[in-house]
């Protein structure tokens, strides 16, 4: 259970990090970033939509991995790598694997906008937790630990 709770906060703290750096990279090297009327509210905002889609991203990858008893019998600190590096390649991957669904997910915003807000954050991430979930089979422990 630890490898699940440890590799799901390093999936979303590296999945993070990069937005939010580059978004405060952005709001203070701006020249207006002095006269806009509201700066702490346009941080807000970021965090709001970087926490809600990481948020997601990250719960993806929580189903899958929790379900693994390869994942959860891996050595935390391979399941600690793993997870960051994949979280790292998360906007990424959220692109690509949006681009494959869109077509099915782009109705749903008319009717059920929640699912389909869901639905293109959750994906990208189970397909991270299912890819997580190959590495952990293809390079199990060896006796030696």
């Amino acid at each position: 259970m630890k490898n699940v709770v440890l590799g799901a906060l390093t999936f979303l703290l590296t999945a993070f990090a990069p937005g939010i750096a580059l978004s405060l990279a952005a709001l203070m090297s701006s020249p207006v970033a002095s006269q806009r009327p509201d700066p702490t509210g346009d941080l807000l905002m970021v965090l709001i939509y970087y926490g809600a889609t990481n948020g997601l991203r990250t719960l993806g990858f929580l189903i899958p991995t929790a379900l693994s008893p390869a994942w959860r019998s891996w050595s935390t600190k391979r399941a600690v790598i793993t997870a960051s590096v994949l979280g790292l390649t998360s906007p990424i991957t959220s692109l690509l694997g949006l681009a494959l669904i869109i077509k099915a997910v782009l109705p749903m915003f008319r009717w059920s906008p929640w699912l389909a807000t869901g639905l293109s954050s959750g994906v990208p991430g189970m397909v991270l937790g299912l890819v997580a979930i190959v590495i952990a089979r293809a390079w199990p422990l060896s006796k030696a630990g």
